[in-house]
């Protein structure tokens, strides 16, 4: 299954770049948009019912922290 393109709607890029400060490093700034991104794709996900539950999500996490 191929990734899907990280992808953020642009009224929300606007209204999160106008909360940042006057000078911004780049790769700080791009940082925060990656991360824009990934909030989008979770609620999407989120809102198509492709969720896990809280006691699967410990179990995978215990498994990826061994």
């Amino acid at each position: 299954m191929r990734m899907k393109e990280p992808t953020v709607t642009r009224k929300a890029l606007l209204r999160s770049v106008k909360e940042l400060p006057e000078n911004v490093p780049v790769d700080e700034l791009i940082d925060h948009i990656l991360l824009l991104s990934k909030i989008e794709r979770g609620l999407e996900q989120s809102a198509k019912g492709e969720v896990v539950s809280t006691a699967e999500a410990r179990k995978r996490l215990r498994k990826w922290s061994k």
